[in-house]
């Protein structure tokens, strides 16, 4: 399971090193947007699993955002 994430994680790095930084940028906020989406959604579910589930964020930040959030 830990290679299989860290193919996709590979995967999802080649993806994004060639789009804009600023679309990198735009792209990770809405992930965040959507992982605060869900754990707000998931406040009104009785789902053991999602509940205990915990979000790693396992990407690297691009530098622009990065130096957006200091």
């Amino acid at each position: 399971m830990i290679r299989r994430r860290d193919r996709r994680v590979y995967r999802l790095e080649s993806v994004m090193s060639n789009m804009p930084v600023d679309r990198q940028v735009e792209f990770i906020a809405l992930l965040e947007e959507l992982i605060e989406a869900s754990a707000e959604a998931s406040e009104f579910v009785d789902n053991s699993i999602f509940m205990e589930a915990e979000v790693e964020q396992k990407l690297p930040l691009p530098p622009a955002y990065v130096m957006e959030e200091k």
